[in-house]
């Protein structure tokens, strides 16, 4: 397993300090960055050494992903707008984060893919996939793949478990857009570990925190969150986990006090 922080540009020499295995940042702000503010990315990720490899927050929450008709809820001409808007900002992204290093955009996203309450939700799922496709297209194009965020309810009322995430995959059929499990929203949300046992090869990548979304540590974390990690691992899986938190008191800190989990993480073996 590969241990990797959700981290601002500020941080990401910290995080290399602190010996973490990769970088996770915000895909919007990268795609809608200013030449300077981009320049000061890649200077940031020469010295500390990592690639970004993944990114979260893809669409800010302002986003608009469907197109209906709010008196009969079904789709509107409109959404043709929309797939040229996402195409813009998918191209934008990646054409930047490919420099970085990038291999993983999460679609998380909450607010930009909530469904509204007039609208059918056959409809709006129509128009989630096809907004997956277009983003998946760009993501091949620059060797990355897209991955879908389940999300508790509350954040959003689309795709609030993996095993929601799993099914909208296996319907799609495309091979660069998998899905993401993070532990944060999986207990809150109580899933058991079935659809972790369920996952195959279209769970590329994981989230971890505390119950209360802060920084981990062995110490207090430990027999919580160490037995989610072993089934993940029962499932097959050993690829990228990301620290996706507040980091509190202090960046510096916090990774610090969370070095001993990550190490108990990468430490943990199949039992079965």
């Amino acid at each position: 397993m590969r241990i990797g922080v959700c981290a601002n540009p500020q941080d990401w020499v910290t995080v290399a300090e602190k010996g973490y295995d990769y970088i996770e940042t915000n895909f919007a702000s990268i795609a809608n960055s200013s030449d300077e503010d981009f320049a000061f990315m890649l200077a940031q990720k020469e010295k500390a050494g990592l690639d970004v490899e993944a990114c979260m927050g893809y669409f800010p929450g302002t986003f608009k992903l469907y197109a209906y008709d709010e008196t009969t809820g079904e789709a509107s001409p409109a959404f043709a707008d929309i797939e040229k808007q996402v195409y813009e900002h998918s191209e934008k992204g990646f054409s930047k984060a490919s420099k970085l290093g990038i291999k993983i955009a999460v679609i998380g996203s909450g607010a930009a893919r909530n469904i509204p309450d007039n609208m059918k939700h056959e409809v709006a799922e129509a128009q989630f996939t096809r907004v997956l496709e277009i983003c998946a297209e760009v993501a091949q194009k620059y060797g990355a793949r897209i991955v879908i965020e389940p999300l508790k309810a509350g954040e959003t009322n689309y795709i609030n478990t993996l095993a929601d995430g799993l099914a909208l995959c296996r319907k799609i059929n495309n091979p660069a857009i998998c899905v993401l499990n993070d532990f944060y929203h999986s207990a809150l949300g109580g899933e058991t570990p079935d659809a972790l046992f369920d996952s195959g090869d279209l769970l590329i990548h994981t989230h971890i925190s505390k119950l209360n979304r802060h920084c981990p540590n062995l110490e207090e974390d430990g027999e919580i969150l160490l037995p989610m990690v072993q089934n993940l691992v029962n499932a097959g899986y050993n690829d990228r986990m990301s620290l996706e938190c507040v980091f509190s008191p202090d960046v510096s800190t916090a990774l610090e006090n969370a070095r001993t989990f990550a190490a108990a993480i990468k430490a943990v073996k199949p039992t079965k």
